[in-house]
């Protein structure tokens, strides 16, 4: 009968108690206790007709699931997600001819990491943007029960 009796104190007092603040957007938990993060691209978007690249692992080292990229730009860019197989040298587009952020429109993506390495470039048109904001998300999935 205690034991009934602290059992429904404790969960009384846990009801009344104040609730959790929310987890920042930018920083959650992932699998493993690892934080997922949001970073600044390794290079400016800037230039016609040019492909930069704003993030690879064999620069920032990561065993993330997942990669996002955030972005918004003033002229119509494409984002091109690469992966470099064990054994390999050379870089293959993962998506295709590459997914396009349209002129001033937010645009998010998301690539579940399907290789050894990754990188991702965004290539801007014969007019480059003048205006470019872009955020990488490395995520890692939550563990499993």
């Amino acid at each position: 009968m205690k034991r009934l009796g602290l059992l429904l104190l404790t969960m009384l007092a846990a009801s009344c108690a104040e609730p959790a603040a929310p987890v920042h957007p930018v920083v959650g938990i992932g699998g493993g206790g690892i934080p997922n993060q949001w970073l600044a691209p390794l290079n400016p978007v800037t230039g016609n007709s040019a492909t930069i690249v704003v993030f690879d692992t064999t620069a920032t080292p990561s065993h993330a699931d997942r990669i996002m990229v955030s972005g918004f730009f003033n002229q119509a860019v494409t984002v091109l997600y690469q992966v470099e197989h064990s054994g390999s040298v050379t870089w293959r587009t993962a998506n295709g001819s590459g997914d396009a952020i349209t002129a001033s429109t937010q645009t998010t993506f998301e690539y579940v990491v399907s290789g050894l390495n990754s990188r991702v470039e965004i290539v801007t048109g014969s007019t480059g943007p003048t205006t470019s904001e872009v955020d990488i998300g490395v995520m890692y999935e939550r563990a499993k029960p």
